[in-house]
């Protein structure tokens, strides 16, 4: 946990049969330990990262998948920008974990943000999540996704969510997906909107 203290690079730069499908400008991420780093009696860790100026070209994505590019290009997503940033604190003795910050932007099309503040996610809680990616020597996929069941159950059971949220602040993207799925089963986008609306506080109550 405490192996590193700051890491940074950019820029980066992926091709595929010699063009360019994404790049990005800097990645950084930091964390602050309380006690400094290395001390035996970790209290707590404050955590930030950032994803700078990524740039992303899924024009080729339908040469593999035809459908999933016929997607992208009807909601105009092949070519995407933007930036990640996050921030988060975590305390070990009661496990309280606060994301104070998680925002994809994506330029010219949204934001999406997530926030949360939870309690009793403990070291001990990670202890047993790890060993249980590792534990998977000689089991069938049945016995793996029983075991993960039942480590699903005991980690709500210590977890609790004292608040959590998920914001998306539009620019074009809504537009374009209200229109791709109301074409198909409503003529009138308008009228797939109001639906929408109305089944919000049905769903989600308290949420307007």
């Amino acid at each position: 946990l405490q192996m590193i203290g700051s890491l940074g690079a950019g820029p980066l730069v992926v091709t595929r049969a010699g063009a360019e499908v994404l790049s990005i400008d800097t990645i950084s991420a930091s964390n602050a330990f309380d006690p400094a780093q290395g001390s035996p009696d970790l209290a707590s860790v404050a955590s930030t990262f950032d994803l700078n100026g990524f740039k992303a070209d899924l024009s080729t994505v339908g040469e593999e998948d035809p459908s999933a590019g016929a997607i992208i290009t009807e909601l105009g997503l092949t070519k995407v920008s933007g930036d990640i940033d996050e921030s988060m604190t975590w305390d070990m003795a009661d496990g309280h974990v606060v994301i104070d910050n998680f925002t994809i932007s994506l330029n010219e099309k949204g934001a999406v943000s997530f926030l949360a503040d939870l309690t009793g996610f403990t070291p001990a809680v990670m202890d047993k999540l790890s060993a249980a990616s590792a534990d998977t020597a000689g089991k069938t996929p049945e016995q793996v996704q029983q075991a993960n069941g039942m480590l699903a159950m005991e980690v709500m059971s210590a977890v609790s969510i004292t608040s959590a949220s998920l914001r998306y602040d539009d620019a074009s993207l809504a537009n374009s997906l209200i229109d791709f799925f109301a074409n198909p089963h409503v003529p009138d986008p308008a009228g797939f909107v109001t639906g929408l609306q109305a089944m919000v506080p049905a769903i989600f109550p308290g949420v307007g």
